[in-house]
């Protein structure tokens, strides 16, 4: 691997910052509760904002990195946050490439400017890139004029971006890194509001309160709960991929009907449950 000389590694704590989903509730008939976009609305697509570490990168000419992705929501991708560290205030190019890595078809290029007054920075950079849910595409930044001759970037270590490959290149060539994700967020504004999940259970049901969650297909990453008036009164999101979650609602909440959301990544699913 063609990394060593121009790249560090210091690990910090963890922040983790949560996806957005959109969703409709509809219970007999009646619409209890939607936070669908309005057309023409972002929502975000995929999210690693698991800093666990920052990378030393050179600005040599030639010199770069990417990041691959697979994008959940099929729509117009309108912004990449990409995380920094450290003080930089520079001009960079933005590519985005389809497929893995940046052999792909080039599907935009542009100078963006890059301000990080120190410390850890999550900077936006506007897009307007066409991308089909389940399809892999690669982002690149190529450091420019006014960035110092060794940056910093966030990344995670070990990466856990799904359908994600980090890599780097210098003037020898091209390197994918195992194990690694840059610190990024996508933005779509989707041409389908429609998401779902299938194969969760949620049993007993009804109960006193105490309900396990189970999807014996896909991992969940996440739950929300809201009641009949569309009122969230749980959420918790889980780090470690799990196919079974035991939850207990008995001494907080009355007897009645809500609905829990259950994550899959960019993908929900909903369900009915009945505390007696």
């Amino acid at each position: 691997m063609r990394i060593v000389g121009f790249l560090g590694l210091f690990f910090l704590m963890a922040t983790i910052a949560k996806s957005q989903n959109v969703s409709t509730i509809v219970d007999e008939g009646k619409l209890i509760h939607s936070d669908i976009p309005p057309s023409g609305i972002a929502i975000i697509d995929q999210s690693n904002l698991y800093n666990t570490a920052q990378m030393r990168a050179s600005n040599l000419p030639g010199c770069s990195y990417w990041q691959s992705f697979t994008a959940g929501i099929s729509g117009t991708l309108s912004e990449i946050e990409l995380g920094f560290f450290n003080y930089i205030n520079g001009i960079g190019t933005l590519n985005v490439f389809k497929g893995i890595g940046i052999e792909g078809k080039l599907l935009n290029s542009q100078s963006v400017n890059v301000n990080c007054a120190g410390g850890n920075c999550l900077l936006p950079f506007a897009e307007n890139v066409e991308i089909v849910a389940g399809l892999n595409y690669t982002f690149q930044f190529i450091p420019g004029k006014g960035i110092s001759g060794i940056y910093e970037v966030q990344v995670e270590f070990a990466g856990s971006c799904d359908g994600g490959i980090m890599g780097v290149v210098d003037p020898s060539g091209t390197d994918s890194i195992s194990g690694m994700d840059l610190v990024f967020r996508t933005h779509v504004i989707p041409t389908s509001n429609r998401m779902r999940l299938s194969n969760s259970h949620v049993f007993p049901n009804p109960s006193n309160g105490e309900f396990k969650i189970t999807n014996n297909e896909f991992c969940i990453s996440g739950l929300e709960i809201v009641d009949i008036t569309a009122h969230k009164i749980y959420s918790q999101l889980y780090s470690e991929k799990v196919k079974a979650i035991d939850i207990n609602l008995s001494e907080n909440f009355p007897s009645g009907i809500y609905f829990v959301k259950i994550f899959s990544g960019q993908h929900f699913q909903f369900e009915k449950i009945i505390i007696q």
